[in-house]
């Protein structure tokens, strides 16, 4: 693989947080010399059987070579030159850093199959995915740190056989994140990746001044995340800048203004707070409310009339400070892993004068379906179109009132086939079969329709909808984005029982939100880093009285049904 030019920076040493004016960088030159002393290192260690196997510290087998049903590998009769072999897997266990990429760039530069394990797991959740993988070696970054390893090339000739690879092997296995039951692991050659960052070139602007060459993109979603992995792999492809963040999400924002970025990607939950901030200022009585109340309606105006974001008047004189906190030079926004309302989409909009894209994809697909056009006006509350890779189709799901001939848009789940769609589940056949019909098309389990003019919207989800006691049905996952729309809420989650007529909600209060709240009903002052006195508090009946008056105010706003 053949790196041009370029920095891949980071905000500053990833152990030890310092804030200033200056970026740590590397060039893709020294990143490319690092990636092939590891890679050769790597196969050079198992060809000389100096490789101690992860799954040695729980006793367990001699790993064999990783292995699929229908793809091509390396057996004892087709080795790289000099005897080491190819297809053996290796586990990354760390937080977001520059040895991550250099890590996944070794592996596929040489053949080898690379296993990222999100570093929040559990030991129980880490104990499955090594037993299952029979990774032959694990980067731990804190045994690293304590033995004092490092990477360091020196000048290193590359091991013969860079050139020999197959675009149908398995180049990575990529694990869901396990919410549901143990997680599942993703087998995704370098077909896919690559068919995934390809696809997603189309519909950037081939304006000089918007090439992604040369733009830093802000880092800061976990890499074991397909989502936030191929658009780094995008950015490299493109020749655009890493900028790796400190990994406090505390301090993203004093990284992002130190980075500058260009371009980033987030989750709804990310611009729900935004979102939720911009609309408390525009609640504030006096000048300064109706000021950016003004503003904002005329952006809004402006953008669904003739699609233009920026205005030359409140750009300077409201939404300055608005962009600064991000650095100040966003151009495009991203949205990923959920879907993001209408109201949220414009405010991004209107705040940052930037394009902004929202996607749908899953691990299975390389975190791509379909996306919306930068200047598509009708991309507003909709994933867009579909990507060039892939064939749709929806699959009638009558039992919940969902076909392909409702008018005046089809509806029901959405199916996929294309060349950056997974071969299945490792070690998982049950899974697979469940995942891929005998026609190669794809269940996803979401519920989408599209509309007149090719748009995909996702409107449910088939394992997220239940039925309550008197025949309802509710789709929990869309309740929990519509009430988390309000800045009250960190977080909430909600839970249904087809023997109660009812649900449940689990909410996390923002501290600030909280405590004006605990101000407002019961009079007491409570500071929000007072934790103890605010969760006696919000235990009060008053509160819990407000909140779901809240609630029900949240659902008639949104003209919700039941």
């Amino acid at each position: 693989m053949c790196l041009r030019r370029s920095v891949v920076t980071t905000a500053a040493d990833s152990d030890q947080p310092i804030y200033g004016n200056e970026l740590i960088g590397t060039t893709y030159a020294t990143i490319q010399a690092r990636r092939t002393a590891l890679g050769s290192a790597l196969l050079a260690l198992e060809r000389g059987g100096r490789l101690r196997s992860a799954t040695a510290l729980t006793s367990g087998p001699s790993p064999p070579e990783l292995t699929f049903p229908g793809i091509p590998h390396y057996g004892d009769h087709n080795r790289v030159k000099n005897g080491a072999r190819r297809g053996w897997a290796v586990g990354m266990w760390t937080k977001n850093r520059v040895e991550w990429q250099i890590i996944d760039l070794a592996c596929q530069a040489y053949g080898l199959v690379t296993a990222s394990l999100y570093e929040t797991l559990g030991p129980d959740v880490a104990q499955y995915i090594l037993g299952i993988e029979l990774l032959d070696m694990l980067e731990l970054e804190i045994w690293g740190a304590e033995e004092g390893v490092r990477c360091d090339p020196g000048p290193v000739k590359g091991v013969a056989g860079e050139n020999e690879l197959d675009k149908h092997r398995i180049a990575t296995i990529s694990y869901t994140s396990g919410t549901t039951g143990d997680p599942k692991g993703v087998v995704l050659t370098n077909y896919n990746l690559t068919t995934a960052v390809i696809s997603n070139t189309h519909g950037i602007s081939t304006d000089h001044n918007e090439k992604i060459g040369g733009w830093r993109f802000l880092a800061y979603l976990p890499l074991s995340h397909i989502y936030e992995r191929f658009l780094e792999l995008l950015v490299m492809h493109g020749d655009g800048v890493i900028a790796y963040t400190t990994g406090d999400p505390t301090k993203l924002l004093e990284d992002a203004q130190l980075i500058k970025p260009h371009f980033m990607a987030g989750v709804p939950r990310v611009y729900n707070r935004i979102h939720a901030a911009v609309q408390t200022q525009m609640n504030s009585p006096g000048l300064k409310g109706a000021l950016l109340r003004r503003a904002v309606a005329t952006k809004l105006a402006n953008w669904r009339n003739d699609g233009e974001v920026k205005h030359t008047l409140y750009d300077a004189l409201v939404f300055r400070k608005i962009r600064n906190l991000l650095g100040g030079n966003l151009m495009t926004i991203t949205s990923g892993a959920a879907p993001l309302s209408a109201d949220v989409y414009e405010m991004l909009k209107v705040c940052f004068s930037c394009h902004v894209v929202q996607g749908y994809g899953l691990t299975e697909t390389v975190g791509t379906c379909s996306k919306g056009h930068p200047v598509d006006i009708g991309a507003t509350g909709n994933v867009g179109a579909i990507q060039p890779c892939n064939e749709i189709k929806l699959m009638d799901v009558t039992e919940m009132g969902y076909t392909s001939k409702d008018m005046p848009c089809p509806r029901g789940e959405i199916c996929l086939r294309g060349s950056n769609i997974t071969k299945g589940y490792l070690h998982d056949l049950v899974s697979t079969a469940k995942l891929l019909d005998a026609n190669g098309w794809m269940h996803t389990g979401d519920i989408g329709e599209v509309d007149p003019q090719g748009h995909l919207k996702i409107i449910d989800r088939i394992k997220n909808v239940i039925k309550l006691s008197q025949g309802e049905y509710v789709a929990l996952e869309k309740l929990e984005g519509t009430y988390t729309l309000d800045p009250l809420f960190a977080s909430l989650l909600l839970h249904g029982d087809s023997s109660q007529s009812y649900l449940v909600a689990l909410a996390v209060l923002d501290p600030e939100k909280a405590a004006s709240l605990v101000t407002a009903v019961l009079g007491q002052t409570l500071a929000p880093s007072d934790v103890l006195r605010l969760n006696e508090a919000v235990q009060d009946k008053r509160i819990r009285q407000s909140v779901v008056q809240l609630l029900a105010k949240t659902a008639r706003d949104k003209k919700m049904n039941g």
